[in-house]
This record gives structure tokens, sequence and C-alpha cells, in this order.
């Protein structure tokens, strides 16, 4: 993984990167090389480089993909949504371990680094595919079972608010235990 170098006083204008627009002389910025012999990317302190930006291996796939995971969980609405960002996110890692595989059986002797990173890979595979989402059971009210009353309009609007409010409470729950479960996730 490339080193990340911070300039605090720019000698020359540099272009971010991330967004494309110039760092002024001056300025502050962060510099890497991911590769080898590779030409430096510049960025403002404001687009710090990720993980995943900072390797050209194998290794930045299912590093954008928890990090893709960990962006998209502020705008998950449904447990549906979250089981799919979810499913991505093993899918990711799922493709890293075969890649690793396959590495792995090119070499006829066996290559003990090439086996530390499928294993490595194998255990971060096992922890996304054990976390479950679980699904909000409760039963949606309906309409139906509130039109007995004569403030059954009233009385529909206040129990379809607490459903909505425990789903949205289940959910955040799910999203906070599924994004403590990424970012505890090692590649």
């Amino acid at each position: 993984m490339a080193r990340v170098k911070q300039v605090n006083n720019s000698r020359k204008e540099h272009v971010c990167s991330k967004t494309g627009h110039v760092i002024p002389k001056g300025d502050s910025y962060l510099m890497a090389a991911p590769g080898f012999r590779a030409k430096p990317k510049y960025r403002c302190l404001a687009h710090p480089f990720r993980p995943s930006e900072l390797t050209t291996s194998a290794r930045s796939a299912p590093l954008a993909a928890i990090e893709a995971f960990e962006d998209q969980a502020s705008s998950i609405e449904t447990h549906e949504d979250l089981e799919g960002v979810w499913q991505d996110l093993v899918d990711a890692l799922q493709e890293y371990v075969d890649e690793r595989e396959q590495a792995l059986e090119a070499w006829e002797n066996g290559n003990s680094q090439l086996e530390d990173f499928l294993e490595v890979a194998q255990t971060a595979l096992e922890e996304a595919e054990q976390h479950q989402i679980e699904t909000f059971d409760e039963d949606e009210p309906q309409r139906e079972d509130f039109k007995d009353t004569a403030k059954g309009q009233d009385k529909y609007d206040t129990a379809w608010s607490n459903w909505d409010e425990a789903r949205l409470e289940h959910l955040s729950e799910q999203i906070n235990e599924a994004t403590e479960v990424a970012g505890s996730l090692e590649v």
C-alpha cells in the first residue's frame, strides 16, 4: 500500500485527483504514488485518499466494496436495501477469495505469502457470511382494522406512525451492526 505524504506549503499548483479542482500554490495537499514507479497523485485535504485507492493489488476491490457499503449505509431506507448492499459486499469478498485461490493454484509448490493472503480473505468472507441481517417481522397496520370506529382514521394513523418508527429504529440497529462488522473486516 502506498504511503501518503502531507505537504503543508505547496511550491506549485496541483490538481486534486478526486474532483479535478486546482490546489493553489501555498495550500496543503496529500500525495501518494500507488503502484511500482507510478506517477504521483495529489489530493486536497478535503478529499483524502481511501485505502482502496492506495493499492493496485487484487485487494483494492474488496476494500472498495467495504468503503462503498460504509458510504451507502447512511442512505439505506429499507431492510431489503440493506440486504442488497450487504450481499454486494459478500459477493466482492467471494470474488477476492476466488482470485487468491487461483493465484495460489498457479504455484506448483505453494507460496506462503499467497496462503496467508488467502487465509485472511477467507476469514473476512466467513465473518461477512455469518452476519445475518434481521428482518422486521411486525406486520404493518391495515386500514380495514380501524374502519369500525368513528375515529378509525386517527387510530390508524397513530398505529402506522408507531409501526414505522419501530421499523426505522430496527433498521438503524441493523445498519449499525452491519457497519461494525464491515469496519472490522480485514482483507
